[in-house]
């Protein structure tokens, strides 16, 4: 990220600079503007016709943030929630809640964005298992199915 600044604030003194991933526009008070959604907007383009899904994927996946919040009010829903995704313990159970499980499956999909290669790949989970070639496509299947 300094490659990338000393580049942007000095580009006579540099012909070149490499730097991965530097948010160099990520900044209160830059210009452009910082757009705080930006990374969402990426997520949510990967699991429409325009990643390469479809956009009936995002729809399904917006839809199911307030689902989980209303399964969240009652017991019943929450032993449900529990059994959906496999949870260890129910999260009556647990210190955990319906918005400690929605952090776990945004992360999810972030992480499937940041890692949505052409071909298969561990990189995104530190050589822990494999995800498979344009693993958000492969998410939005069974998310419409």
């Amino acid at each position: 990220m300094l490659a990338s600044w000393l580049r942007m604030k000095y580009p006579a003194a540099l012909d070149g600079a490499i730097a991965g991933s530097a948010p160099i526009w990520s900044f209160i008070g830059e210009s452009p503007a910082c757009d705080y959604y930006s990374f969402a907007k990426i997520v949510t383009r990967d699991a429409s016709a325009a990643g390469g899904a479809t956009d009936e994927c995002a729809e399904i996946i917006k839809a199911s943030w307030a689902e989980m919040f209303k399964a969240a009010e009652t017991a019943q829903g929450r032993r449900e929630l529990a059994e959906d995704f496999m949870l260890c313990q129910g999260l009556e159970e647990s210190n955990h809640t319906v918005w400690d499980l929605a952090y776990w499956v945004q992360t999810a999909f972030d992480y499937m964005a940041m890692g949505n290669f052409p071909y298969p790949s561990s990189y995104i989970l530190n050589g822990d298992g494999e995800l498979p070639a344009f693993p958000m496509r492969e998410a939005c299947k069974a998310a419409v199915t």
